[in-house]
């Protein structure tokens, strides 16, 4: 008998036309959890009481933007990555809240912290809530190419932070 979640993966892959776009969302799906496992090897932990090991983004981004906003700075104007970040920050994920009569929506919501590499943990982190609880990249939500960018984009600034820091990389890669 065939799992009906493998046909609805089938389904899903037909849907988007893209083997493209698939195997990018693949990559996103590995990598950002592969990202907060690290994060938790590397002691970004959050605090909590029942001493659960969740990762602790804020903590990372305090620590990451000491050198990772003047990283930003001294990128050349044209270079990927800076495009890559500079248009997360300017085109930032929207945040899912329940509207009236419970429907779902999405609302432009901006993070008030001074620091990009902040807002970029902020954001990316909202990329992968958007796409593991909110199904932004389904077209019934409008535009899915936004989608895909800030996806995209995602992608490079993580695979940056992976190979900054030789520590972070080791654990990334051999864990």
């Amino acid at each position: 008998m065939e799992r009906s979640t493998k046909q609805y993966l089938k389904d899903f892959r037909d849907d988007i036309r893209n083997d493209v776009n698939f195997d990018l969302l693949m990559e996103f799906f590995v990598v950002f959890s592969r990202f907060e496992f690290t994060l938790k090897i590397a002691g970004y932990l959050q605090d909590n009481v029942k001493n659960e090991a969740r990762p602790d983004w804020l903590k990372y981004g305090l620590k990451k933007k000491e050198t990772f906003d003047d990283y930003i700075d001294s990128l050349e104007t044209g270079n990927e990555l800076k495009m890559a970040i500079e248009y997360i920050l300017i085109n930032p994920p929207k945040k899912q809240f329940v509207g009236d009569g419970n429907m779902l929506i999405f609302a432009l919501v901006p993070d008030e912290n001074p620091s990009n590499t902040q807002k970029l943990c902020t954001y990316i982190t909202r990329i992968r809530n958007n796409l593991f609880h909110g199904a932004k990249f389904l077209k019934s939500y409008g535009d899915s190419s936004r989608d895909w960018k800030l996806i995209h984009c995602a992608l490079l600034v993580l695979s940056c932070w992976i190979d900054d820091d030789q520590n972070f990389r080791s654990w990334f890669f051999e864990g």
